[in-house]
């Protein structure tokens, strides 16, 4: 039997980079250095691997090329790598909501992919994110749900309630044990 893998997903905007110039700034590679680095080393420390799970609609806009998006996702994990911090794995939705695919979170299908290539265990997986929609997604695939406080977490307010809320990624080892 294949060994599975416990993982942490993580939303990329406003979760592990600063949002805070959306959306006339989209999307950014400024990592929350001082929000997030501590957490994730815990987290890898703990057995976990880190995926970035995000919808990337700037594209289907026309706004930015599959091309550039990449090109920001590389420079975040460059700079993830400086501090031993390494993502297994990242995934986005190229969509409009108005599209109705089955990438875009709250939907799962990027969730189910990911945990099918790497072999992991999404009972024993976390969802972090900082919007109604990574909570869902989080929830939706069976996991355990953590809001943070950074981007737009701190004006959260959904009926979907997470399982636990930190201030930030820096505060998951309050939760996770």
């Amino acid at each position: 039997m294949q060994k599975e893998y416990k993982a942490v997903f993580l939303d990329k905007d406003g979760t592990i980079v600063d949002n805070s110039g959306y959306p006339y700034i989209i999307p950014t590679d400024q990592v929350l250095i001082n929000d997030i680095i501590e957490g994730l080393q815990y987290l890898q420390k703990k057995g976990y691997k880190l995926f970035i799970i995000s919808n990337q609609s700037w594209i289907s806009k026309g706004r930015l090329s599959q091309e550039q998006v990449e090109v920001i996702f590389q420079s975040v994990f460059k700079k993830l790598k400086e501090y031993d911090i390494k993502i297994a794995g990242h995934y986005y939705c190229p969509h409009k909501k108005s599209e109705d695919c089955e990438c875009r979170k709250p939907k799962v299908k990027l969730i189910l992919q990911a945990a099918a290539e790497h072999s992991l265990n999404l009972n024993e997986s976390i969802f972090i994110g900082d919007m109604e929609m990574d909570i869902s997604a989080g929830r939706n695939a069976g996991m355990k749900t953590v809001l943070v406080l950074t981007g737009m977490g701190s004006k959260y307010n959904s009926k979907i309630k997470p399982d636990h809320v930190i201030k930030n990624v820096n505060q998951i080892n309050e939760v996770i044990r």
